[in-house]
């Protein structure tokens, strides 16, 4: 209803404000069963609540699982640092015990954060984290030495998300190299292995090594996993994203056929858990699906590639709608994909939507994304020029820049919209056009570089 009606949310915060601290157990029963909007509601009224109320919502919600909550994530980012901005006053001059409290909470807002995708504030606080936990450490090594391990992996995983690969292995290498020597034993810090090797082996593609490393760590991370926790769904959330890695390494050596095998099974069991809790699986679905589509694409299977990527974005457009900075850049980034797709199969108008639709997404971004994203608004860009050009665009569909371009009214961007290319999909049955799709496959598969975006730009503009 606070969706719908925006009077309702006044209405809520009338009715819940008064009696915050009996009522914080059916909010959060309701938040977590429906994903209603209420928990936001409840998260701007947790900005003045106490210690104690901060103390048994971050409790409830500190699970393994409940983390990756999207229906949770804004009252568990508020509860953590609400909660930090306290106990920093209460204890002005910190002892090791204070220390060490302050660190597991700047800890548990830094992966918040970087589920929330705001990796700028996750890394600072995953920096205060480790510099919090070294000194504590340094006193009592058998005590705190998993939870600074923890907090450096994590560390190490947010640099790789921003694109700082050579400081992310410089932090990871001696994390790696600890666990594997001390965490036989050890499940929980086995698991902590298993996700300090995804994050390296991401960190070894950045700066350049070769693809035999980062395979052995993806492929090691992925043996952990199954190793120590098959079927559990609060370990599925790492098991599947070193597949994800590990199917993107496969694809690159060739090896296409255990690449599809693996996508589908990642796709088939996120599938199932989506069912189990919906507010945690399905932003994991969409990646699977987005996953798979690019598998099938390296086979040449163009259509079924298709439909995966139309899936995986209709569900990104789902959840932008409700979580718009959490999803909105990931909605643009499918929409890219979908329409190279579109473009490779002949379907230049709606390839050339989507392509627009996520250019405009990216430009509202540009003010707060990161470089990885300005990136990706630059590919976009590259393929909607190339998509153009071969199309042989005319200058009627406009410039790919303009604030806003024909045949996609500005209410159609991602804020919640329900129409959108995914509609015309099976409308439009593309064919591919043998003549165009092939050089469209020949300028794709290639890493987009400056000179040829700027070549094709100049093509396209002289047409």
């Amino acid at each position: 209803m606070a969706q719908r009606v925006p009077a309702a949310r006044a209405w809520l915060v009338q009715a819940i404000a008064p009696r915050l601290g009996e009522l914080v157990e059916p909010v959060l029963d309701v938040t977590f069963e429906t994903g209603d909007p209420l928990g936001s509601v409840f998260a701007d009224l947790l900005e003045g609540a106490d210690a104690a109320l901060l103390d048994k919502v971050c409790e409830r919600t500190d699970t393994a699982l409940d983390q990756y909550s999207t229906s949770l994530l804004e009252i568990g980012v508020v509860a953590a640092r609400r909660l930090i901005h306290l106990r920093a006053r209460e204890w002005p001059q910190p002892e090791t015990e204070e220390c060490a409290e302050l660190g597991r909470l700047a800890l548990n807002l830094a992966v918040r954060l970087t589920n929330r995708q705001a990796l700028a504030g996750a890394e600072g606080w995953a920096r205060e984290s480790v510099t919090l936990l070294s000194g504590v450490a340094q006193n009592d090594t058998s005590r705190f030495l998993g939870l600074l391990v923890h907090s450096l992996s994590t560390l190490g995983s947010i640099l790789v998300q921003t694109g700082k690969h050579s400081e992310a292995l410089h932090a990871l290498d001696p994390v790696v190299s600890l666990l594997q020597r001390s965490a036989r034993n050890s499940p929980e810090l086995r698991l902590l292995l298993a996700s300090s090797l995804n994050s390296i082996g991401l960190a070894q593609q950045g700066a350049g090594q070769s693809n035999e490393e980062s395979f052995r760590s993806f492929e090691e991370s992925v043996a952990i996993y199954r190793e120590l926790a098959p079927g559990k769904p609060e370990t599925w959330i790492g098991l599947a994203s070193s597949l994800y890695n590990l199917i993107g390494s496969l694809n690159k050596i060739g090896s296409l056929e255990r690449a599809l095998f693996l996508a589908r099974e990642v796709t088939e069991l996120t599938r199932e858990y989506t069912s189990f809790r919906a507010d945690i699986f399905l932003p994991i679905l969409a990646l699977s699906l987005d996953v798979r589509a690019q598998a099938l694409r390296e086979a040449s299977s163009w259509r079924e590639a298709l439909t995966c990527q139309v899936e995986s974005t209709a569900v990104y457009r789902r959840l932008a709608a409700t979580h718009p900075r959490s999803f909105l850049s990931s909605l643009a980034m499918g929409l890219t994909r979908q329409g190279m797709l579109m473009g490779e199969l002949g379907a230049h108008t709606e390839g050339t939507a989507d392509l627009r639709e996520a250019i405009e997404i990216f430009k509202d971004l540009r003010s707060e994304v990161l470089i990885v994203d300005r990136m990706q608004l630059a590919d976009a860009c590259d393929q909607l020029a190339l998509l153009l050009y071969f199309q042989g665009g005319k200058g009627a569909l406009g410039h790919p820049m303009s604030p806003t371009f024909p045949g996609r009214s500005p209410s159609s961007k991602a804020e919640g919209a329900t129409a959108g290319s995914s509609r015309v999909l099976f409308s439009a049955k593309p064919t591919p056009s043998p003549a165009g799709s092939s050089r469209l496959r020949t300028y794709f598969s290639a890493p987009s570089n400056p000179l040829r975006t700027l070549q094709a730009c100049q093509r396209w503009r002289r047409a």
